[in-house]
């Protein structure tokens, strides 16, 4: 790349790329950098959104000591509340929201398909006892729960093996 003594330079921040406003006389140059820069601040915009959302959230919003999670138990921290100074929107405090405990039956292997330990396939009761007409855990129940998708989206053929099984 030549520079001539005085000659504009053109730097595009995003890509690192330097050069004389005559590298970039081919259309293709020019709309490969517009673009670049246009990425680069929607990215900009996508990251200050972000942050202003979290510190929304982060205002009203506090962690919880512990939280009792279908299939996986009680976890620290894991869940959140609404802070005191917002106590008149909280539903769980106006209406006195009871601490319901509902456990999956004993067969059921949700949490360790959660945990990633297992598919839903080869949980023991999926496909046959578990169905997304009798749901049994958690990730049946919802149809966007992990079981009832492979359910409804996974291999027809093993389905079926299981059915008979």
């Amino acid at each position: 790349m030549k520079q001539e003594p005085g000659s504009p330079k053109t730097f595009c921040p995003y890509s690192g790329a330097i050069g004389n406003d005559d590298d970039f006389t081919h259309p293709k140059d020019s709309e490969a950098a517009l673009k670049i820069v246009e990425h680069a601040a929607m990215q900009d915009i996508q990251n200050a959104f972000s942050d202003m959302l979290k510190a929304a959230v982060a205002e009203v919003f506090e962690l919880r000591e512990f939280f009792e999670w279908r299939g996986l138990g009680s976890i620290d921290h894991s869940g959140v509340r609404m802070r005191e100074e917002f106590k008149e929107f909280d539903a769980e405090r106006k209406f006195t929201v009871p601490d319901i405990k509902i456990a999956d039956t004993k067969a059921c292997q949700c949490g360790e398909v959660l945990k990633g330990v297992i598919k839903p396939f080869d949980c023991k009761v999926f496909g046959k006892a578990c169905t997304p007409e009798t749901p049994l855990g958690a990730l049946m129940v919802s149809s966007e729960g992990a079981c009832a998708a492979y359910y409804q989206y996974g291999d027809p053929a093993r389905l079926r093996e299981l059915e008979k099984a």
